[in-house]
């Protein structure tokens, strides 16, 4: 399934839920999901039990993994803080 019909049947499947699924947060969903609707559905049910209205953080949140402004926060400590400084920051 390509990622663009992956995201169009989440979004529609969030709307017969009664969900509130943010543009971007579906973007994250198909794409952490590798475009694989069996795991899409599967985040989109993990954070359907948290939230009806799902955004990015949310979806990351519920992953697991780090947002991309969290690498950045992460990247731009790692390069410009003390060591120390910059593994409190990745802690």
């Amino acid at each position: 399934m390509t990622h663009l019909s992956a995201q169009t049947r989440l979004s529609e499947i969030a709307t017969l839920e009664g969900l509130q699924l943010d543009e971007d947060a579906a973007n994250a969903i198909v794409k952490l999901s590798g475009g694989d609707m069996r795991k899409v559905l599967n985040v989109l049910e993990s954070c359907s039990l948290a939230h009806k209205h799902i955004t990015l953080q949310d979806v990351y949140d519920v992953t697991g993994r780090p947002s991309p402004m969290d690498m950045e926060q992460i990247y731009a400590s790692l390069n410009q803080e003390r060591f120390n400084e910059a593994l409190n920051t990745v802690v």
